[in-house]
């Protein structure tokens, strides 16, 4: 594994919008009992330095576009809004609930009704008070209002200038987790700036009549309260294709990469060091005729151990170990609305069902992606009765091994042993066609990545069912579907001794707030 002089150890495991709800306003009798947000868990990775730097410098490989706040596309926006807002709730790294723009919660009626009391005090940028009634209109977009009727939001109740009542259906125990994920992150768009106001710990730096962002790409934020947080100057990625390790060379302080060459050309360099973030990725095989005997009601076999331990040492070039389970997938008996909500959907493509489409696809931009699926696809050749990882495979992936001859544009058949009839074959495509593929379920099989650690599984398997709009037919059997494959994570690089950094349960870094006049 790529990597610096030294590891440090992490310290802990790790359809067309609708107006979201009804809000109406009235004085709701108080909730019978109220339960009170934890303290927030620092998780450190790296510590507050004494003393701390005014300004740090950030590289953000890939583009960011202020028009997709608050909501990140990518794991450099994820990082950067991660600053700029906040949800009413937050997940530390160990998975506990802390508060974010609520300091308080209380349930009654059965976990149906959960009362959000906001922080005292809370402003948005431009000093203006943070009201229930301003969340509540911010939750009123396209991707909150999905993300909502996914994870069953009711409606949901203004009570008061600081009071917001979210009824769900069904109940829950426990606080609604999903209120952490970034689709219900608060900002509000009624300002003339290109960033909506949220309420996060750093807003931008206007620098010039240009706004926050340079033509360059590179963009500051500045803490809003002065002496807690060093300003940070983002070197982000332009439209054409950014190598990381160049980022390197233009006074970069912290970086976070997956890439193996950047890992190694950073630790040949004495003013670096790296530490690992944690396991936050699992890239998984979906087949489209695992998903049609899954429908038929017959059993199909998991990949064993062996096999996704083989795919993380020889076909991975990052940092990956074989996936082990759990994951957030493997239970969804209460997760109902994968099958209520979209059961009008219809039935698996045609091609889940042709011996002749042979085709294992992924996205072209995704090395790991590329490295499994071709990996998959040269163990799909191989003898099983000579190898395990084969006969594994082969058991796990129906037709995988199914003689035929390839739709027209794929190769022909090898003209291999008998064993192999019409071989697989990997190919990359492009971003649209892939997530236009995937959805329809037009191809044998499918190697992507999803997050490790999700804020609420109920939600991120709803969203992944509307992607993927053919597994939603296997019925009660979905958490069967996915053959994951091998997890993977990212390293922070960073100049020794200049850093300060916290991380999330979603593995993403923040800069950690020191105390005040720490400078």
């Amino acid at each position: 594994m790529a990597g610096g002089r030294r590891n440090l150890r992490y310290l802990s495991v790790v359809g067309a919008a609708t107006s979201l709800a009804a809000f109406v306003f009235s004085c709701g009798a108080p909730p019978e009992t109220e339960s009170i947000a934890p303290s927030l868990a620092a998780c450190q990775i790296l510590p507050i330095p004494v003393p701390m730097p005014e300004t740090l410098t950030v590289a953000l490989p890939d583009a960011i576009d202020p028009t997709h706040a608050p909501h990140p596309s990518n794991g450099s926006e994820r990082i950067l809004y991660g600053h700029l807002y906040e949800t009413l709730i937050a997940l530390d790294c160990h998975g506990d609930v802390s508060p974010g723009l609520a300091e308080s919660w209380s349930s009654r009626d059965g976990g149906r009704r959960w009362v959000f009391t906001l922080r005292q005090g809370a402003t948005f940028w431009d000093d203006s008070p943070v009201t229930a009634r301003r969340v509540a209109d911010s939750w009123g977009n396209e991707e909150t209002s999905r993300a909502a009727r996914a994870a069953g939001v009711h409606e949901t109740v203004v009570e008061g200038d600081r009071q917001l009542v979210v009824y769900l259906d069904p109940g829950r125990s426990d606080v609604p987790r999903f209120l952490a994920d970034p689709a219900f992150a608060v900002a509000f768009h009624g300002s003339a700036s290109r960033w909506p106001l949220g309420t996060g710990p750093y807003r931008p730096h206007s620098e010039g009549a240009a706004g926050s962002t340079s033509s360059s790409g590179n963009l500051a934020i500045r803490p809003v309260e002065n002496g807690e947080r060093p300003f940070i100057r983002f070197r982000a990625a332009t439209g054409t294709e950014t190598d990381a390790r160049d980022l390197l060379e233009d006074d970069v302080d912290v970086l976070v990469t997956a890439d193996p060459a950047v890992l190694d050309y950073a630790a040949a360099r004495s003013q670096f060091d790296d530490v690992p973030l944690p396991w936050n990725r699992t890239y998984m095989l979906l087949s489209t005729t695992r998903a049609r005997e899954l429908r038929g009601g017959r059993r199909v076999s998991p990949l064993s151990n062996r096999v996704v331990d083989e795919l993380a040492r020889d076909a991975v070039r990052g940092d990956a170990r074989g996936h082990r389970p759990p994951g957030w997938w493997d239970d969804l008996g209460a997760c109902i609305d994968p099958y209520r909500s979209l059961a009008g959907l219809p039935p698996i493509a045609s091609g889940a069902d042709r011996v002749d489409l042979r085709r294992i696809v992924f996205q072209q931009q995704d090395p790991t992606a590329r490295d499994l699926a071709e990996r998959i696809a040269a163990l799909a050749a191989a003898d099983p009765r000579s190898s395990p990882e084969a006969a594994s495979l082969a058991s796990a992936v129906p037709g995988l091994r199914n003689g035929g001859v390839p739709r027209d544009g794929g190769p022909p058949w090898d003209g291999g042993p008998p064993w192999a009839g019409g071989s697989p074959w990997a190919e990359g495509l492009d971003r649209e066609s892939f997530a236009a593929s995937l959805r329809e379920g037009s191809d044998f099989a499918y190697v992507l990545p999803v997050q490790a650690h999700v804020a609420d599984p109920c939600l991120e398997i709803i969203r992944l069912v509307s992607e993927v709009e053919w597994s939603a037919q296997v019925g009660t059997d979905l958490s069967s579907l996915p053959l994951p494959l091998v997890d993977t994570r990212a390293h922070v690089i960073f100049r020794a001794e200049h850093t300060g950094l916290t991380v999330d349960w979603s593995g993403t870094v923040q800069v950690t707030r020191g105390p005040a006049g720490a400078r």
